[in-house]
Parts: structure tokens; C-alpha cells; sequence
């Protein structure tokens, strides 16, 4: 999941399949593909992968962190998401 604008591997997919010495560009792309494996995956059990479609609320501002809080989305939504993602993630290759 992701709640930055920049999309980067999780870092389950860089010690799974990242490169150990600059040069091995094999591995990069192992990593990138398992990462967008994941990403897939999450997207089609959760319709997205971005905390603002997620939860219905925009975390990033006080009014949404307010909002999740006081709607319980932390302790109803988010132990599902990361559910998800642990099993998502013990399934990479």
C-alpha cells in the first residue's frame, strides 16, 4: 500500500529479491516485478492500494486523520489491509 505519491517496492520485496551489488540489474528487476505482483494483487482484493480510496478519508490533513479516528477506520479497515498484505507478502516467490 502506499500513502506517498512516489511509488518504490516494499521493502518485503527488496530483501526477497533485491540486488546486492549495484551492477546486478537481474535482481532489480526481480524486485520491481515481485513488488508489482504484490501491488496487483492487493489492488484487486482492495480496489486500491492508496489510504485516501481506502479508508473514504484523506489521513494527510487533520479533518481526514480526525474523521478516520472518530469513525474507528484505523481499528476496523487498517487490520484488514495489513492482513492482507502480510499474506500477500509471505506469497512472494
Amino acid at each position: 500500500m502506499t500513502c506517498r505519491r512516489r511509488w518504490r517496492p516494499c521493502p518485503a520485496c527488496y530483501r526477497a529479491h533485491g540486488r546486492t551489488r549495484i551492477e546486478d540489474e537481474a535482481a532489480r528487476e526481480r524486485t520491481y516485478d515481485a513488488a508489482r505482483a504484490f501491488l496487483d494483487r492487493f489492488r484487486q482484493e482492495h480496489g486500491s492500494d492508496v489510504c485516501r480510496e481506502l479508508l473514504g478519508v484523506d489521513i494527510g490533513t487533520a479533518q481526514g486523520r480526525e474523521a478516520a479516528m472518530s469513525g474507528g477506520l484505523f481499528g476496523s479497515r487498517c487490520p484488514g489491509f495489513v492482513r492482507t498484505a502480510a499474506r500477500l507478502v509471505a506469497a512472494l516467490e
